[in-house]
């Protein structure tokens, strides 16, 4: 149904809809893919850990504290890894990075493991990513703007308890930095 104002909402829960539109004399259509993705991020709050850290204040924990205003990063922009647990299993469906603006991955490749031993690789790039968003409307605890380049990847409902993103190799002289790393799924 659409009401007065012109919001759309879905009679079920996922699934395309067209929606046609008139305005006078003219006449439009559009669909619209409405997804069912479970919106609650995995990996908040759980341990985490890294290969190493650029300072204190940008450690493993960084990355999955639910806060945008902190981050983590490593110490050298090349042959790095994060990791989360996420103390159960999970089937994922998707991940999102929100990347520090200026330091991007360029070269990085993402795992997903039941056991924390064995890893299986379920993405991997080796140029900057060309689908990100950005956006500069989050302020940080001081009022400072966090500049943010925020990607998502899906995934077809994998299974796992790790997830582990390596850095290969930044872009430009600098570490790849992020927000945040967030894991979606059931």
């Amino acid at each position: 149904t659409i009401d007065n104002n012109g919001l759309f909402t879905a009679g079920r829960t996922a699934g395309t809809y067209t929606i046609r539109a008139t305005s006078g004399k003219a006449t439009g259509t559009a669909s619209v893919y409405i997804s069912d993705f479970n919106n609650t991020n995995l990996a908040t709050g759980k341990n985490a850990w890294a290969s190493s850290i650029q300072y204190n204040t940008f450690n493993a924990l960084k990355a999955n504290d639910g806060f945008i205003g902190s981050r983590f990063s490593p110490k050298t922009n090349a042959n790095e890894w994060w990791y989360v647990d996420l103390e159960d299993m999970y089937l994922i469906d998707r991940l999102v990075i929100r990347w520090m603006k200026t330091v991007v991955g360029k070269d990085f490749n993402i795992e997903f493991s039941a056991d924390g031993r064995e890893w299986q690789e379920i993405y991997r790039t080796t140029t900057q990513p060309t689908d990100l968003i950005f956006d500069d409307s989050e302020v940080d605890s001081n009022g400072h703007t966090v500049n943010q380049a925020i990607q998502t990847i899906d995934i077809d409902h994998i299974g796992a308890r790790f997830v582990r993103i390596n850095l290969n190799h930044a872009q430009g002289d600098y570490q790849s930095s992020f927000w945040e790393f967030e894991v979606y799924g059931e």
